[in-house]
């Protein structure tokens, strides 16, 4: 017997799932979010000639409506005009002049002359601007703000240098990097110089107390402003007593201090009023900071007649249809050449995927979207309170399709509901047990919420507590669970939220 490597050709039938350039592309519109759904539109416009945008066609009626009454309002104008000379004629009125049809005061005089200067930055601003409006407000940073304050100012142009020099030294929170012996040695000046223009932008700039060295500092050059509490026992905590201050060790402040507690709560409440990182209130230079982003919801319900209508929202989406020229070119056949005919096909036939796509996309995020309500339907009415425990499985097979499809079309969709604007992923949580049935784990954590904003905080609630309190209401929820809802809400635990007298 011989044994060797051979090469031989073999046929076996096998059965594989095969995705094709069509289902690829159905997959990647479902998970698109509104946003990508419009760019890619847009670029797809752009690439492929076979898309045109559809134009509504009632524009052009409503234009020629619209021409046809403009044309009738002027004749009715006119001859208004030409009956009012003969009347004014007849009575031998004389028409009024420019300085009657001018009122004789300014607007401006009404104005309220209390706003802040970073608000009357902003209207010169608007008021001085040529450029093209935008769609969304842009704040003056804090590099910016400061600036524009200190060129305003008649000082030599040493004292500018240092003011620039500062400026452009501050953290987001207006905080001061440098220290005063390296800002001279930089410029090459006296140190008493640094701190005279440095004393200058913590006074006398807004906001007040920028600039700081520390958080003590911006805080009592903020307290000094007003002169009620000049010397006053919050300045003395602030000069003598701040890491008793910051650990909120009230009976010592009162021991130390020989005043009451109550005097004590009422300085820490001053203080507390006071900002301590000013400039945290204003942008980020050179856009760093992202402009907060409208969403548009892909889903709207509404209450009619008592009952929930649930559409889907296509405004704002380009509407494509085929372009009607290469259709009637492709009607005459034999004008054209085989490669411009195989071209045009070619074209069209990733125009229809494209435009199917689309269609199911928003058919099957408004059934599943139906589904879901028809789950969440006491959401609609009463708010958090009335979800029910919900999972995608469930959706799925309501709809009659795939989870995953169920986790593709409610991926960065948004619905708009009488509640608000949700996420369509808020709606599927789990359920917690209680004596009426199921609750959603959604519900459970609002109500934890809810309890520990309205705890004392000298006597925060533990976990413990919470959980007890939710078995008095019926839910059943232990403690390694409220801490879990209570970690995924950011809350702290109850010794980190204990308000302490030491």
């Amino acid at each position: 017997m011989q044994l060797g490597l051979r090469q031989t050709i073999n046929q076996k039938q096998t059965q594989s799932l095969v995705i094709t350039p069509k289902l690829r592309q159905a997959i990647e519109v479902l998970l698109m979010s509104r946003l990508d759904l419009t760019q890619h539109l847009q670029m797809q416009l752009e690439e492929n000639p076979m898309l045109e945008e559809l134009i509504e066609e009632l524009d052009e009626v409503e234009i020629t409506d619209s021409e046809n009454t403009e044309l009738i309002e002027d004749e009715n104008n006119d001859n208004e005009s030409n009956e009012d000379a003969a009347l004014d004629s007849e009575l031998d009125i004389e028409p009024p002049t420019e300085d009657e049809i001018q009122p004789d005061f300014d607007w401006q005089d009404f104005l309220d002359d209390s706003i802040s200067p970073s608000e009357r930055v902003a209207q010169e601003h608007w008021e001085n601007n040529d450029g093209p409006d935008e769609d969304v407000a842009q704040q003056v940073s804090l590099l910016d703000y400061l600036s524009a304050q200190l060129q305003v100012l008649l000082i030599p142009q040493k004292d500018r240098q240092i003011g620039e020099y500062i400026i452009g030294n501050l953290d987001s929170d207006g905080m001061l990097t440098g220290t005063i012996d390296q800002i001279a040695e930089d410029l090459g000046c006296s140190e008493e110089d640094v701190d005279a223009v440095l004393a200058l932008i913590q006074h006398r700039f807004d906001p007040v107390g920028i600039a700081f060295r520390d958080v003590r500092e911006t805080l009592l050059i903020q307290l000094s402003r007003n002169l009620d509490f000049h010397d006053s026992l919050a300045e003395r905590i602030l000069l003598d007593h701040y890491d008793d201050f910051k650990n909120y060790r009230i009976r010592h402040l009162s021991q130390v201090l020989e005043v009451k507690t109550d005097q004590i709560l009422a300085a820490v409440d001053v203080i507390a009023k006071l900002d301590p990182y000013p400039g945290r209130r204003f942008t980020q230079p050179s856009g760093s900071q992202r402009n907060p982003r409208a969403v548009t919801p892909d889903i709207v319900i509404e209450e009619i007649e008592d009952d929930y209508v649930i559409t889907t929202n296509d405004r704002g989406l380009p509407k494509l249809r085929l372009n009607t020229i290469y259709l009637d070119m492709l009607q005459q056949k034999n004008s054209l050449d085989p490669n411009t005919k195989s071209w045009i096909e070619e074209h069209r036939g990733k125009a229809i995927d494209l435009l199917k796509s689309v269609y199911e996309r928003q058919q099957t995020i408004q059934k599943i979207a139906e589904a879901i309500f028809e789950v969440q339907k006491d959401f609609l009415q009463v708010g958090i309170n009335g979800l029910k425990p919900l999972v995608q499985s469930r959706i799925a097979e309501m709809v009659g399709v795939h989870e995953s499809t169920v986790s593709r079309a409610t991926n960065n969709k948004y619905v708009q509901t009488p509640q608000g604007l949700y996420k369509l992923e808020y709606f599927f949580s789990s359920g917690l047990s209680t004596e009426i049935g199921e609750i959603s784990s959604t519900s459970v954590q609002d109500k934890i919420k809810k309890l520990i904003d309205l705890e004392e905080p000298a006597k925060p609630l533990s976990d413990q507590s919470i959980s007890l309190m939710l078995k008095k209401e019926g839910i059943s929820a232990a403690r390694r669970t409220v801490t879990k809802y209570r970690e995924k809400l950011g809350i702290q635990s109850s010794t980190k939220r204990r308000r302490k007298w030491n």
